[in-house]
């Protein structure tokens, strides 16, 4: 049905003359003109109109009363920009899609692309323009023309029969960035996006969810994707659910979760976490974090002079740590765990304080502070670290007896047995304070009368299964949801690194032929922001620089795109752009040509997708299917009762074939 005509055009705007006085058209709608070799599609930005009638005269009918100037014909156009442009040649054999040269034909008719029921050509064109810029993968997106402002407009306003599809696996080392205000639908187009992965795509993928909200573990959404993984065929092990509620007490989770299949409720070894991760994380100023290193690098040096030997293990009464204990505090590479934290705080609580004493009261002393002190760390400033670092490590020191052991109950990192037992942290810290000839008689040695073997037993789940669930297909979940946003930071940024050290360390040929690992990040600034990204410590800033090359890619979430670091969101290959209102994130969108006039008022998951691998580098407005969209439940269902009545089949075909009397049968 034509709408209008083509009026004029000037600076890749086209002026579109409405010739139907009473059709509504908004910011978004689609529209296409006809063209020898194909068609011209054009989206509406802007609206223009007129009455041919001095506004005096106007003012005059409102004034007196009278009838509106019925006979007076109104000037209505509408502003389009040329996005599409799809070329037929050979009759139609082959299929072109490309961005316009040039604008359509003055006096051309124009048409809306709408998706209602009979409009047979515009189902067409957006079917050789889904074929003409997808060039395989996954569905991950429907073509939009407008904006469903409420729900019974979806059907004539998202094209759900012809999906863009995106080669997630090429396009995800790219990275991805998600961006749009709150309640734009960020998480649950990511959501849906992996749905869509389980239900059409390949098995080499591993999607790794940081969920800072708890969404991804819910159950509505793990049971839908156990439907799309049985419709798949997938329960023989070819991908994986797994999902980590990451808590202090198990009993903060609903215990119908604690028997589910694939879901692990625990909190986490603390010689499983990278010291630097925590520091980085929690200290940003230089001096800070240049203080803690400093100490971190003493006190390993301090740790593994206490070793057992052999000459130790030979000498009656004299404290060391077994290398099983030594395990705990560094890694087989030499780097400080969080443990060795942990160890920082008992240290401040039980040793220094007695050596600063002795330092007053003007005797010669020689301990583990004045190790501290020559490196150029003092008192002040230990205190000031060892408080933040208990605070936000979820640590208490209690007083045990005669000395102050480490209590972690609130916390979700679980310290080692030999920091929470009297008589086995006085042992330790003998083997600390001797290292160093301590001359300072410290009440707690003079307490515990003989060493104890100290006990490397640690409660919690190890990062490390985490780590190596990620190298393999499917969607693991870790549950941050549940503890405080620092602690969140510190086990993201310590997964994280373990995962792309391990790549890494493979080499780019060996992790050619693995999945791609898809680090799914919510509120992405709190890793990517200006200030956050001048750690060399800082693992989502060096994948962003880096990861394409080892297969890991970040799909980045945030509420404001500019908030991350200029260069870090310029290697972001693919942009999904939801709804907003940032001045700086609608300039930063319409330099990838995202019009910002449409983009503040789309409506949940209505957006625009731009990407450099589809045959058009250009924004495609798009709306992202979710989990529970009725077409997508709805074909769910039907992959479901397929997959059923596949198993039957089967289920009789091997029936019949266990019964042949005939082997050949």
């Amino acid at each position: 049905m034509e709408i209008g005509r083509v009026y004029s055009w000037r600076n890749g705007l086209v002026n579109v003359v409405v010739t139907q006085e009473d059709l509504e058209l908004r910011l978004g709608d689609l529209l296409y003109v006809k063209v020898p070799d194909g068609y011209i599609i054009l989206e509406v930005v802007g609206h223009e109109g007129s009455v041919p009638a001095p506004p005096s005269s106007l003012a005059h009918v409102s004034l007196a009363g009278s009838s509106p100037l019925y006979s007076v014909m109104k000037e209505i156009t509408v502003v389009a920009r040329p996005i599409f442009r799809v070329i037929e040649l050979e009759e139609g054999k082959k299929l072109y899609v490309t961005v316009p040269q040039n604008p359509p034909p003055l006096d051309a008719g124009v048409k809306l692309v709408s998706n209602f029921p009979g409009d047979a050509e515009s189902a067409e064109i957006v079917k050789k323009l889904c074929e003409g810029v997808s060039e395989g993968g996954v569905g991950i997106a429907w073509l939009r023309s407008g904006s469903a402002y409420y729900p019974e407009l979806r059907k004539t306003r998202y094209f759900s029969g012809f999906a863009l599809r995106l080669d997630l696996y090429k396009a995800i080392p790219k990275h991805v960035l998600v961006a749009g205000s709150t309640g734009s639908g960020k998480t649950t187009s990511v959501m849906g996006i992996m749905l869509s992965w389980i239900r059409e795509g390949e098995p080499n993928i591993s999607w790794v969810v940081f969920d800072r909200h708890g969404e991804y573990g819910r159950s509505e959404y793990v049971d839908t994707v156990k439907m799309a993984m049985h419709a798949r065929g997938y329960r023989g092990g070819s991908i994986e659910l797994s999902i980590y509620d990451l808590v202090p007490r198990e009993e903060l989770i609903a215990s119908k979760r604690l028997s589910e299949e694939g879901r692990f409720v625990a909190p986490l070894k603390s010689s499983s976490i990278n010291a630097h991760d925590v520091v980085s994380v929690i200290f940003e100023s230089p001096r800070e974090y240049g203080d803690m290193d400093v100490v971190l690098e003493k006190l390993s040096e301090l740790v593994s002079q206490a070793i057992c030997s052999d000459q130790d293990q030979g000498q009656r009464g004299k404290a060391c740590i077994e290398p099983e204990v030594a395990n705990k505090l560094l890694t087989p590479e030499g780097e400080p765990t969080l443990s060795m934290l942990a160890l920082f705080t008992l240290i401040m609580e039980n040793v220094v304080p007695h050596e600063r004493a002795s330092l007053e009261r003007g005797s010669q002393v020689k301990g583990v502070y004045s190790v501290f002190k020559e490196a150029g760390v003092y008192v002040n400033m230990l205190r000031y670290y060892k408080n933040v670092l208990m605070v936000n490590l979820g640590f208490r020191s209690r007083p045990r007896e005669y000395v102050k052991v480490i209590e972690d109950e609130e916390s979700v990192f679980k310290a080692p047995s030999f920091m929470k037992e009297p008589c086995q942290v006085a042992t330790l810290l003998k083997a600390i304070t001797s290292r160093v000839g301590s001359t300072v008689l410290y009440p707690w040695a003079r307490a515990s009368k003989e060493e104890c073997r100290l006990s490397a037993e640690e409660k919690g789940l190890d990062v490390e299964s985490i780590v190596e669930a990620v190298e393999r297909p499917g969607i693991h979940v870790v549950n941050l949801s549940l503890i405080p946003p620092q602690t969140a930071d510190v086990i993201s940024m310590s997964i994280l690194r373990k995962v792309f050290i391990k790549r890494l360390r493979e080499g780019v040929e060996a992790v050619s032929n693995k999945p791609t690992i898809a680090v799914v990040s919510e509120e992405a600034p709190l890793y990517l922001s200006p200030d956050r990204v001048k750690s060399p410590f800082n693992t989502f800033a060096r994948v962003a620089r880096e990861g394409r090359k080892f297969g890991v890619g970040l799909i980045a979430i945030t509420q404001q795109a500019t908030l991350i670091e200029r260069q870090i969101l310029a290697n972001f290959n693919t942009i999904i752009a939801l709804r907003t209102k940032s001045p700086e994130d609608l300039r930063y969108f319409s330099t990838v040509g995202i019009p910002s006039e449409n983009l503040v008022v789309l409506g949940e998951r209505e957006g625009y997708l731009y990407t450099t691998d589809l045959r058009v580098k250009d924004p495609i407005p798009v709306y992202i299917p979710t989990y529970y969209d009725e077409e997508v439940r709805e074909a769910l269902r039907r992959e479901v009762v397929r997959a059923s009545e596949g198993e039957k089949r089967l289920a009789s075909l091997i029936k019949r074939v266990e019964g042949s009397e005939d082997p050949g049968g």
